[in-house]
């Protein structure tokens, strides 16, 4: 009958400093090469028959088996499947001992030989049991894993999309198609399987434009686009918005589609994000359409804080009347639960609010102050009077808030 004798690799730098070392790469310290060697010496010593030496590939296992291996003159070999397990973010963590019992590894000896195995992962089960008692006596609620899929393929039956798109009630299905769908984004993939035609390998995707500093560049004809990779490489917001939008893909198990899957798409990715871009992209996508005698339809999930946001902004009238040749969505903004905005409990003895403005400097404001030094006078000293009282006012909008103000 054979026998398995299982060693325990030499100390580490982490365990010194108390360290869970997991699937990290730790070396072994001065003290834990010389317990190596001692374990080698004290096989030999007491006779142990050993017939091949198994080891982790982490360095303070094949370390500790290299020590044994050389004194011994056993041969040795690398078993991956005794590799640790990664412990995640717990490890290196001295402060979480928390211990992740998953999977042990079953060695199956095919011979009647014996082995010695140099293991992280057995060790660590029998060596932190102490650990998992602490972890049990500590334990207040537990929560297993739970596997979790995809939505999407949800959306359109929780907003009745689904049944425009069978024409339920309805005096035929609509799916978009003979429609044109645009958005301006960053981050835009054209070429993601998504925005194929159903059941095909072609493009829904007809024409795409990427703009900078009030410029567009077309993409108009499948080579070019097919060539394109992104507007910006390091977003996918684009696509993301895309893919709700008009996406179209169905496998043997599941079907994700946006809100008008049939309908071909014309995009526009920002590389400069400006007013100026989104309304000289806004205009090129109109004539696009009216060009190709269809409707259209422009989502723009951006935005900005600035301005009144009551329709009354020279971009938000002209909006407007773009508006009255293509249906155009603008994004209302994600920041309703932050303090941007000033604000002030007035009462009959308080009657002012104050602020301030901060501005950066540029280089037509340094022209006009050399050119007019009796107006940059009168501009330094406000700026010096309101950095002066730029503490105290500060004070008075943060009373009461948690700000280290």
């Amino acid at each position: 009958m054979g026998h398995l004798y299982f060693v325990r690799h030499g100390e580490t730098v982490w365990n010194v400093e108390n360290k869970i070392c997991g699937a990290t790469d730790i070396a072994l310290t001065e003290r834990g090469h010389e317990q190596a060697i001692a374990t080698g010496e004290e096989l030999v010593r007491q006779g142990v028959h050993i017939d091949k030496i198994l080891y982790s590939p982490l360095i303070r296992a094949a370390e500790t088996a290299r020590h044994i291996s050389e004194i011994t003159g056993v041969p040795r070999q690398a078993e991956p499947r005794l590799t640790e397990q990664c412990f995640g973010k717990w490890d290196f963590d001295a402060e979480s001992r928390v211990l992740l019992v998953g999977h042990l590894v079953k060695i199956r000896m095919h011979n009647a030989g014996n082995a010695v195995v140099c293991d992280e992962q057995i060790h660590g089960v029998c060596i932190r049991a102490h650990i998992i008692q602490q972890i049990i006596d500590a334990l207040r609620q537990m929560q297993f894993s739970r596997p979790v899929r995809a939505k999407l393929d949800e959306a359109n039956k929780s907003t009745g999309a689904d049944k425009v798109h069978k024409g339920t009630d309805l005096d035929r299905a609509y799916t978009g198609e003979g429609v044109i769908v645009s958005l301006i984004d960053q981050g835009i993939d054209p070429n993601h399987i998504t925005f194929r035609k159903k059941g095909t390998t072609e493009s829904r995707v007809k024409c795409l434009w990427t703009a900078l500093n009030g410029k567009l560049t077309a993409y108009d004809t499948p080579s070019k686009i097919s060539s394109f990779t992104s507007d910006l490489r390091t977003e996918t917001h684009g696509t993301h918005v895309a893919g709700i939008i008009g996406g179209s893909y169905t496998s043997s198990s599941v079907t994700f589609e946006g809100v008008a899957p049939g309908a071909d798409f014309a995009m526009v990715g920002l590389k400069s994000s400006t007013d100026t871009d989104i309304l000289l992209s806004i205009e090129t996508l109109i004539d696009y359409a009216k060009a190709n005698g269809k409707p259209l339809v422009i989502n723009i999930s951006l935005g900005s804080n600035d301005g009144p946001h009551d329709g009354s902004s020279v971009n938000d009238q002209y909006y407007a009347k773009l508006g009255k040749e293509a249906f155009i969505c603008i994004a209302a903004g994600n920041e309703g639960d932050l303090p941007i905005a000033a604000y002030h409990k007035f009462s009959s003895t308080n009657t002012e609010m104050r602020g301030f403005v901060e501005t950066s400097t540029n280089e037509n404001l340094m022209a006009f102050l050399e050119e007019n030094p009796a107006q940059a006078k009168i501009i330094m000293e406000k700026c010096l009077r309101a950095a002066r009282a730029r503490e105290a006012l500060l004070h008075e909008f943060c009373d009461g808030c948690a700000c280290p103000v």
